[in-house]
């Protein structure tokens, strides 16, 4: 009886051991990574030294707490397709909350959240064209905790290798000291670590800044898979929910301006040999038609953008993405005129066309040989 009661304690004992070395791990890790302290100390180091984000925390989480302390002018929303627009477009203070809006209800939810805490002037609200306008959608009831995500930091590291957001080699390496970065901006994360990516601290994003960009015949492809090959049904448009929203934000003196999000040329050429098209034909027509303040970018061709300014087939770089804002901004009587200098992006534009990445600020300044790589071919 004493022998089998020492072997359970044995068990049990060997058992604790492993779980605080796991622990112990992953505290060594989350110091490493600057994940320690927490939601709060990750943006204190963003604002305070510029630094980019990617870690186990989520991501509107982040963006929530960086927002309610900048208390922008202006916002920018929608999937990851709006994630190119930087606070340096405007003259007036810029958060990019966009990244999570995959659907006009998510984009509901997100603001309702993000109004809780400060309302600002003018919300750019980036529409995909896979997105359902249909009659049968009603506002969503209001939920303050939309995304609120809670995360225990002692075993994050552990979650984030179940889902392959990291590998085990990495997680080592950081543990060690072996993967870490001494340059002049932060990398706060493990994601920001091992991929030279993140959120900059005006909630855009930034791809590709270790200068490993794909060639622009390897990166455009043919991602139409949202473009069914067979007619979409008719009566399935309609815009009253998007209406609906721009009246509400109106009420509480907010403008929307709603852009449909680009497509590269080589991905828009193939695209239109889809039967499915039809219905792309219809949604650029009736919401320039329908829709008040809403723009049709769909083609940037028009506007003097190449496939050399897309990160990939569906993703428009921080050039693209200017000329949108550039072009809305042209008008005497555009929503966005006073928020911009209309001569200043022009400039930029010029400057840096064929180009993915601008970074007109300290993480340019640090990675500048690298995105000066991707101006190299085109």
């Amino acid at each position: 009886m004493k022998r089998h009661f020492c072997s359970y304690l044995s068990m049990f004992a060997g058992v604790y051991v492993l779980l605080a070395l796991i622990v112990l791990l992953n505290i060594i890790f989350l110091i490493r990574t600057d994940e320690l302290g927490g939601i709060n100390a990750i943006v204190d180091k963003q604002v305070k030294g510029g630094g980019l984000y990617s870690g186990h925390h989520g991501v509107i989480d982040v963006k929530f707490e960086n927002y309610k302390r900048k208390k922008p002018k202006i916002i920018a929303l929608g999937s990851s397709r709006s994630l190119q627009i930087r606070d340096y477009f405007f003259t007036e203070p810029f958060y990019n909350i966009g990244g999570e809006a995959r659907s006009l209800l998510q984009a509901y939810h997100i603001l309702d959240r993000f109004f809780g805490v400060h309302k600002p002037e003018v919300v750019i609200l980036y529409l995909d064209y896979w997105w359902r306008f249909s009659n049968e959608d009603k506002r969503p009831p209001v939920n303050p905790n939309y995304m609120r995500r809670t995360v225990t930091s002692a075993v994050a590291p552990i979650a984030a290798l179940l889902d392959n957001r990291l590998q085990i080699g990495q997680y080592f390496d950081i543990i060690s000291g072996k993967l870490t970065y001494t340059g002049p901006i932060q990398r706060i994360g493990f994601g920001a670590l091992t991929t030279l990516g993140g959120f900059g601290p005006d909630g855009s994003h930034y791809y590709n800044l270790q200068g490993n960009m794909l060639p622009v015949n390897q990166r455009i492809s043919d991602k139409t898979r949202f473009i069914r090959d067979e007619p979409v049904p008719s009566g399935r448009l309609d815009f009253g929910l998007l209406r609906h929203l721009q009246a509400e934000l109106k009420q509480q003196g907010i403008t929307l301006i709603s852009i449909l999000a680009p497509l590269s040329q080589k991905t828009l050429k193939l695209a239109r040999q889809k039967k499915g098209y039809s219905y792309i034909t219809e949604l650029r027509r009736h919401l320039v038609e329908d829709v008040p303040n809403a723009y049709d970018f769909f083609d940037l061709s028009p506007y003097g953008a190449s496939d050399c300014e897309f990160s990939d087939s569906m993703h428009a770089g921080e050039v693209a993405n200017m000329r949108i804002i550039y072009e809305i901004s042209k008008s005497e009587n555009s929503p966005l005129l006073r928020y911009v200098d209309p001569k200043s992006l022009k400039s930029m534009i010029s400057k840096h066309a064929n180009g993915v990445t601008i970074a007109n600020n300290a993480i340019g300044d640090a990675f500048r040989a690298s995105i000066n790589q991707q101006y190299d071919e085109c």
